[in-house]
């Protein structure tokens, strides 16, 4: 058996058995019984829409949102050169100073002629 068939079930068993109670019950309880089911019945139900909580929702989403799209942006990169590369390339000299560089630091640290 499916479970909306046990619900119906379940809901007509118990309908029955307050139908028999009721039934069971003097007429002057019976009355007042009906008299404060019409008094519930005729108040008239306004719903309440409250849009705070959905506001308060949206607004957290929105946070959210932007505090992860402001953390998913990579920073900035800021490229500094040493001032060494920066003479060299602004320097007219002729690249082939630059290109045996290593070797005339090599010959700097062994020098043994004095």
């Amino acid at each position: 058996m499916t479970e909306p068939d046990q619900d119906k079930q379940i809901t007509e068993f118990a309908k029955r058995t307050l139908d028999q109670n009721v039934q069971d019950l003097d007429s002057d309880t019976r009355t007042r019984l009906s008299s404060a089911r019409h008094t519930v019945l005729s108040k008239s139900f306004k719903p309440r829409l409250s849009f705070f909580p959905a506001w308060g929702i949206a607004a957290a989403c929105l946070a959210l949102l932007t505090f992860t799209l402001w953390e998913a942006q990579p920073p900035p990169v800021i490229v500094t050169l040493p001032l060494e590369d920066v003479e060299i390339l602004a320097s007219a000299d002729g690249w082939e100073f630059y290109e045996d560089l290593e070797f005339y630091s090599w010959l700097t640290e062994n020098d043994q002629t004095g």
